[in-house]
C-alpha cells in the first residue's frame, strides 16, 4: 500500500471557500470576545494572509457586523412596540375588570419589558445609522 495515499486520505482538504467561511467565522468570534476590527485584522495578517485582502476581509465584516446590528435593532423596536401596546390593553382591561394588584403589577411589568425593548432597539437603530 502506498504511503502518500494513506496521508492524503488521512489529512482532511479544504477548500478555498471553506477557508474563508472558517476566517469570517474566527474573525466574527473575536468581535464577539470585544475584539476590535484592527486587532482583528493585524491576527489575520500574521496568520498569513495578504494585508489587502485583510483589509477587504474587515471592510465586508465591517458591513455584516452593522447590517446585523441593525436587523436586531429593528426586531427590538418591534418586540417592544407589541409589549407596549399589550400592556397598554392589558391595562384597560384590566380597568374595566375591575383587578387586584397583582394584574396591574403584571401589566407594569409587561410596560417596562416594552418600554426597555423599545429604547434599546432605537439605541441599535441610531448606532447604526452612525
Amino acid at each position: 500500500m502506498d504511503t502518500d495515499s494513506v496521508k492524503d486520505s488521512t489529512e482532511s482538504k479544504i477548500s478555498q471557500s471553506q477557508l474563508i467561511t472558517l476566517l469570517y467565522g474566527e474573525a466574527e468570534l473575536l468581535h464577539r470576545k470585544g475584539h476590535s476590527l484592527p486587532e482583528i485584522r493585524d491576527r489575520i495578517v500574521n496568520a498569513g494572509l495578504h494585508q489587502d485582502d485583510a483589509d477587504q476581509m474587515i471592510e465586508t465584516l465591517a458591513g455584516y457586523l452593522q447590517q446585523k446590528q441593525g436587523e436586531i435593532g429593528r426586531r427590538n423596536v418591534f418586540y417592544g412596540t407589541l409589549w407596549l401596546l399589550g400592556a397598554i390593553g392589558g391595562g384597560a382591561a384590566i380597568y374595566t375588570a375591575s383587578l387586584s394588584i397583582g394584574a396591574w403589577l403584571a401589566a407594569i411589568c409587561g410596560g417596562l419589558l416594552g418600554l426597555t425593548l423599545l429604547v434599546r432597539g432605537i439605541m441599535q437603530l441610531k448606532g447604526e445609522t452612525s
